[in-house]
């Protein structure tokens, strides 16, 4: 229906009460003082009328006579009359307003009905649809699934083709079209069972029974698998091709991915516990969040690797390309990083205690509130570094390179800095109290007194063997501390301020 006809539908009543008013009201009008409309006999409006009847009839002695009777008296209406009338013409009109706002309401409610029937209709043939068509996947998986045992079962059952399949130390790196073969199935299956974990496991534990866990991934071509939540414990994936690959949660704990291919795939929140990458390619790998510990990249290129959160935990990073790699918040207690190249790297707020970072290469690396607590970073090379409110207490720094290196209110409390060549180094508000600044390299008098505590640090000692430390020569260390306080020249314009120290982060 249009919206034109539905308009006049809802005007109806109050229309036809309205017409229906005007012409009971017409009723009580006169043409003139002779002729009065014939209606207001009909209606009662008007002047009162008597309605008169002629009636012939005979009389006694034979004549016929007319007598005229009145039959009905009609009075004309007062103005209470006027008023009923103006009432019952409200009142017909308000009763066509609400049965129009009724209808109305019905139509709109029946419309919202429809609307959701409809809809409710379309997402239940849209359920059914999805159900048939996952029914339908879940039957061609299965299907693909015992296909790919039973081929291989026939490999196995085969004894000719048994011996070509599983590899000695003679044969190990020769070319072998069985085993070829047998890979190129196993990767297919998992490829097609992607994100279908159950069937994926299902295969995986295939492979361990049958004996093939140890060598099918070994070489493989698995670039953009995916294979999260995936359990590959103590999997053998030495140089396997797994460029852009998505290990994400999955169990990969002692696996083997020795100089294995790994660009820019997605290993996050993973355990890698044990997992030994040495010599892996691992440029712009995601391990946010990964269990790392104990895990081997020696010589590893991790650089734009993103290690955000991971736990690196006594991790082998020995000669590894860390440069660029993003390593905030990380775990790195007791971890290896010795002549790593951390060129650039983001370690704000990384947990580096004990660490060893012997030789390693850390131009313009951030270490901004980086936890280094006797940490080992004799010789690394720290140019343009920025340490600011690092926790370097009781680390080793000799020989360490910290040109223009940002330390302002680094905590040096006990360090070791024999050697050190601090020229241009900022050590505004940091903690020298207990630091061992003999024979620091470049160091002026204005960036000692432009520290906390400089009065406290040892720049004259030797190694006491009774309390295994180093501790002050005396009187020398004194003498030179009041030649420094005497040398007003050098104070700085600004003293540094030392109330951060009674409550340092």
């Amino acid at each position: 229906m249009s919206d034109y006809k539905k308009q006049i539908k809802n005007w109806y009543l109050p229309l036809v009460g309205m017409a229906l008013a005007a012409l009971i009201n017409a009723g009580a009008f006169e043409i003139d003082k002779t002729k009065t409309i014939k209606w207001a006999y009909l209606t009662g409006f008007g002047k009162g009328t008597v309605s008169q009847e002629s009636i012939e009839r005979k009389t006694k002695g034979g004549s016929i006579e007319k007598i005229v009777e009145p039959t009905k008296y009609q009075s004309g209406k007062t103005l209470w009359d006027w008023l009923k009338l103006l009432t019952i013409t409200i009142l017909i009109f308000f009763l066509g307003q609400q049965l129009r706002q009724r209808d109305k309401k019905e139509q709109a409610r029946l419309e919202t009905e429809r609307e959701i029937r409809v809809q409710l209709e379309a997402k239940e043939s849209e359920r059914r649809a999805e159900l048939e068509k996952e029914t339908g996947m879940n039957y061609l998986a299965e299907e693909a699934m015992q296909n790919y045992i039973d081929r291989v079962s026939d490999l196995l059952l085969n004894k000719e083709l048994r011996e070509e399949l599983f590899p000695d130390n003679d044969t190990l790196d020769q070319d072998n079209h069985v085993r070829d073969v047998a890979r190129i199935r196993t990767i297919t299956i998992l490829r097609r069972l992607e994100k279908d974990t159950e069937r994926q496991a299902s295969i995986i534990y295939f492979l361990r029974d049958a004996g093939l866990y140890q060598f099918i991934f070994e070489f493989a071509n698995l670039s953009s698998i995916n294979l999260s939540q995936a359990n590959l414990e103590n999997a053998n994936l030495v140089r396997s091709k797994l460029e852009g690959a998505d290990f994400k949660g999955a169990f990969l704990s002692g696996a083997n991915l020795e100089g294995a291919y790994l660009a820019h795939s997605n290993l996050e929140e993973s355990n890698l516990f044990g997992a030994y990458f040495k010599g892996a390619f691992l440029e712009g790998a995601d391990f946010k969040g990964a269990n790392l510990v104990h895990s081997n990249f020696e010589d590893a290129n991790l650089k734009n690797a993103n290690l955000n959160g991971a736990n690196l935990e006594g991790a082998l990073l020995d000669g590894a390309n860390l440069e660029d790699a993003s390593l905030k918040a990380a775990h790195l207690v007791f971890a290896n990083l010795f002549s790593a190249n951390l060129k650039a790297a983001h370690l704000n707020d990384a947990n580096l205690k004990g660490s060893f970072l012997r030789g390693a290469f850390l131009e313009g690396a951030s270490l901004k509130s980086a936890k280094l607590k006797s940490a080992n970073l004799e010789d690394a090379f720290l140019k343009d570094a920025n340490l600011k409110s690092a926790n370097l207490e009781d680390a080793f720094l000799k020989g360490v390179y910290l040109k223009d290196a940002n330390l302002i209110f680094a905590n040096l409390k006990g360090a070791f800095l024999k050697g050190a060549n601090l020229i241009f180094a900022n050590l505004k508000g940091a903690n020298l109290e207990d630091a061992n600044l003999e024979g620091a390299k470049n160091l002026t008098s204005t960036q000692i007194k432009s520290a906390c505590f400089w009065y406290k640090a040892i720049y004259k000692g030797e190694w006491s063997y009774e309390k295994e430390a180093w501790v002050a020569i005396e009187p020398d260390n004194t003498n030179f501390i009041e030649e420094l306080k005497k040398n007003t020249i050098s104070d700085p314009e600004e003293p540094p301020d030392c109330s951060y120290w009674k409550n340092p982060n």
